[in-house]
């Protein structure tokens, strides 16, 4: 069971019972509206695949996945994207957790 603690954000978010996390940026006076998510799943082989998304919010988005044999290697993945992802600010908006699952 993979878990995830602070990574950066605000309150800490424990991946230990979720699979899945998405994150929302949001700024309708500049016409932006963002969204990235992180699945982590488990493969018929027993790997595990760390599944993100990005884009636009009702658009198709791009999509890019890893498999790791070793649960830590996964966690620490899944640790550098939230963490990036909740300290980015190149949109000048941040992003917020919307979704855990």
């Amino acid at each position: 069971m993979l878990m995830l603690d602070s990574c950066g954000m605000d309150s800490p978010v424990a991946l230990s019972g979720y699979r899945y996390l998405a994150f929302e940026a949001i700024d309708v006076n500049r016409n932006m509206a963002r969204r990235y998510e992180v699945e982590v799943l488990r493969d018929l082989f027993g790997s595990i695949i760390v599944e993100y998304r990005w884009g636009r919010i009702a658009s198709r988005g791009q999509q890019r996945g890893r498999s790791f044999d070793h649960e830590d290697a996964a966690q620490h993945f899944v640790g550098q994207l939230v963490s990036r992802r909740r300290r980015s600010a190149r949109s000048g908006v941040p992003y917020r957790l919307v979704e855990q699952g």
